[in-house]
């Protein structure tokens, strides 16, 4: 696929119902076809979400993040994206 990369978005919350997230990972597959791993990292009182994303262009994960923007799940959730490319892919 060319010009795709990986997308990785994490926040912190400790508020997100799980059959919450898999709506909106379902919601994301079916607005940008885009298909996700979830994690979750306990530590210290403070839970991290990441989401990532495989052989995505850099307009779906803009477009993730223009869903996350506009959905209650991540009201006042502070979303970081980051994108990098394979270097055996370059």
């Amino acid at each position: 696929m060319p010009d795709t990369q990986s997308a990785f978005i994490w926040y912190h919350t400790d508020n997100l119902n799980m059959a919450e997230m898999k709506a909106w990972l379902a919601l994301v597959k079916e607005q940008t076809g885009a298909k996700c791993k979830l994690y979750v990292r306990r530590k210290e009182g403070k839970t991290t979400f990441m989401e990532t994303y495989a052989n995505v262009s850099e307009a779906t994960t803009i477009a993730i993040e223009g869903l996350a923007a506009a959905h209650p799940l991540f009201e006042g959730i502070d979303r970081r994206a980051e994108s990098f490319l394979r270097i055996d892919k370059l």
